[in-house]
């Protein structure tokens, strides 16, 4: 990663610069030959069919003039030689017999040509046309009819024309094409790089403000907003950041918080414990009540780091959790049972119901405990003669565990909060109730852990209900979101 980050070639901006050109400067390249291709197929086109037309003009006067009887005639001579000088080339008049009437160059005259072009041409009647790019040579055979209107070949017509002159036109245009095309790449160039400056200048400008933020200069929010992608992007980000100032300024509340509960029961030991020193003639009932107080504040200290470390347990995910077949039913019963004198000591009635049978792959130790923290919750914060109801149900795929109360319920604006570590929503009333402000914080740990959901609902001195789904087979795979 780190050699990568020094190599400019894998930079966004070097392959945008890099893909724009190369696309822009191809794309000129495959017109430029586009061009060159159809200007030369349209100039050698042309040339053919002068060629042939002129063929057949001098064709007609042979056959009109009986020339193959009278190869002397000037008129056909005259026309053939100033067909050859215009044309630059060489024509040949064969009769039927493949013989060399007439050579232009005065080379073959009397001697037979049975090549390729010329015996296809007798055969089938047809003009033979070829073009020889590498030799700059064109070909054209045209037949010699005994009559202007009849079918019957008595000779043909050869005519080889050099083709330097056109394709010193067509490199001419090529040339021009070649500069066209240097001054096209040069602008593709141009714009390609001023183009992945404009492209990457959002991304460098949120990597800059990234820097900033892991420095420490800065807590502003992202804000680049020059295209669809960046705004998302700035929008998540800010989420996310915000959650992160969330849960940083959460993590201070907490370790403020753990401080704050493990030094008072600290504070209240040292202030009974200085008390008993100071007054050495305090009475025996006395020392009594104090270190009465003093085992309470112990007590209250190791259920505060009992619960702290059962937290720490549950941050390290599944790898903490037992699972087994569990029967739910028998499960709730003897949480039930657990919470029952605490009940009869606040005068309130606890109904147990379940809809069928309930076997389910478990943590039993670990979500009885998180149940017994709603149900012991639910007695504690509730009325001098109140009702705690607990049901149990299931379907094919989750089973759910419903607590519900008629207490003095919740605030509607601190539902949300309610989970968080230490938290409590009634601070002068949670003083009287032994407690950590841990308990619904391990409950939703555990249910989260077992890949369920629990949720809320409460009215303000009306009670309050907790409902919890979990999957009826635990397995690692499975996210509830």
């Amino acid at each position: 990663m780190k050699n990568i980050r020094k190599r400019f070639y894998w930079s966004l901006r070097f392959l945008i610069f890099l893909s724009i050109s190369l696309i822009g400067i191809l794309s000129v390249a495959v017109v430029k030959y586009g061009i060159i291709s159809s200007v030369r197929d349209q100039r050698i086109k042309l040339r053919q069919n002068d060629i042939a037309s002129q063929c057949l003009i001098i064709s007609n006067h042979i056959t009109d003039y009986d020339y193959f009887n009278n190869p002397a005639s000037e008129m056909i001579n005259s026309e053939v030689m100033q067909l050859a000088t215009m044309f630059s080339g060489r024509i040949l008049i064969l009769n039927k017999e493949f013989k060399i009437v007439k050579d232009t160059f005065d080379l073959d005259v009397g001697k037979s040509d049975i090549s390729k072009q010329a015996i296809i041409t007798f055969r089938n009647d047809k003009t033979y046309i070829d073009y020889d790019r590498k030799h700059k040579l064109m070909e054209v055979c045209f037949p010699i009819h005994k009559k202007v209107d009849s079918k019957e070949v008595t000779g043909l017509l050869m005519i080889a024309v050099s083709t330097d002159s056109l394709e010193e036109t067509i490199n001419k245009v090529n040339q021009k094409a070649n500069i066209l095309l240097f001054i096209f790449s040069a602008i593709i160039i141009f714009l390609a790089f001023f183009i992945s400056i404009f492209l990457t200048g959002p991304i460098n400008r949120i990597i800059s403000h990234l820097s900033t933020l892991v420095d420490g200069r800065s807590s502003d929010e992202l804000q680049v907003y020059s295209f669809k992608e960046t705004v998302l992007f700035s929008d998540k980000f800010n989420l996310l950041f915000a959650r992160m100032k969330s849960i940083d300024e959460s993590r201070q509340e907490f370790v403020s918080n753990v401080s704050h509960e493990l030094k008072t029961p600290m504070a209240s030991i040292k202030v009974l414990a200085d008390s008993l020193l100071s007054d050495e003639s305090a009475p025996r009932e006395l020392y009594i009540e104090f270190l009465r107080d003093i085992a309470d504040e112990i007590d209250r200290e190791n259920r505060i780091i009992t619960d702290l470390l059962s937290l720490v347990r549950l941050d390290k995910k599944a790898g903490s959790l037992d699972i087994k077949q569990v029967n739910i039913n028998e499960m709730v019963e003897e949480v039930l049972k657990l919470v029952k004198p605490l009940a009869d000591d606040s005068h309130v009635d606890i109904v147990f119901e379940s809809f069928r049978p309930i076997m389910a792959e478990v943590d039993k130790i670990k979500l009885s405990q998180a149940l017994m923290n709603l149900v012991e919750n639910a007695v504690k914060y509730n009325n001098e003669i109140g009702w705690v109801h607990v049901s149990i149900n299931s379907d094919h795929k989750y089973f759910y565990i419903k607590v519900s109360d008629n207490g003095i319920g919740i605030p509607e604006d601190q539902l949300d909060l309610i989970f968080d570590r230490f938290y409590r929503v009634d601070k002068s009333h949670s003083r009287q109730i032994n407690g950590t402000g841990l308990g619904l914080a391990l409950t939703k740990s555990t249910v989260i852990l077992h890949h369920g959901s629990i949720k809320v609902n409460s009215i303000l001195g009306d009670g309050t209900t907790f409902d919890i789904r979990i999957p009826l087979v635990y397995s690692e795979k499975i996210i509830v979101v």
